[in-house]
């Protein structure tokens, strides 16, 4: 079977719900594989893995997840991934690009987002962008092809 991958920066700021009036640094470097590139026409689950950093936190840590794509029917991109915070907790991300908000390039570039506990509680908010000047031939150059 012949797949899919990539790798995808977002990066911006966050805060915890303990303290929402300070904006810290986070971003988020992902490689995300298909294992059957058919699949994309219909609705792709990537597999990711990467590292997470959001400053003071969850600084440069391992991550993994899905990224969930239906960009014909529901018209939405789903990041979810877990990781470990700086206190060895586990904690999860989720964010959602709407395409059917906005631009195309908006839609595209913003990712509003969530982190969560163990139990689902929300403790912080996240707004994360994909930055087009600076990544966007990096991202496109790292398009493969892979067997699976």
């Amino acid at each position: 079977m012949i797949g899919l991958s990539f790798r995808e920066t977002m990066s911006g700021a966050y805060h915890l719900s303990t303290a929402p009036d300070v904006d810290r640094p986070m971003h988020f470097t992902v490689r995300a594989s298909l294992p059957r590139l058919r699949s994309f026409l219909t609705n792709a689950v990537f597999s990711i893995d990467g590292e997470v950093s959001a400053e003071g936190f969850a600084d440069h840590k391992v991550l993994h997840g899905t990224l969930c794509l239906d960009l014909f029917r529901g018209r939405i991109l789903v990041y979810q991934f877990s990781f470990e915070g700086n206190d060895g907790l586990p904690y999860s991300f989720t964010g959602r690009k709407t395409l059917s908000e906005g631009s195309i390039v908006q839609a595209m570039t913003l990712l509003p987002g969530g982190i969560h506990d163990a139990q689902g509680h929300a403790v912080g908010r996240a707004l994360l962008r994909f930055d087009v000047r600076g990544d966007l031939v990096k991202f496109l150059r790292s398009y493969r092809l892979v067997r699976s």
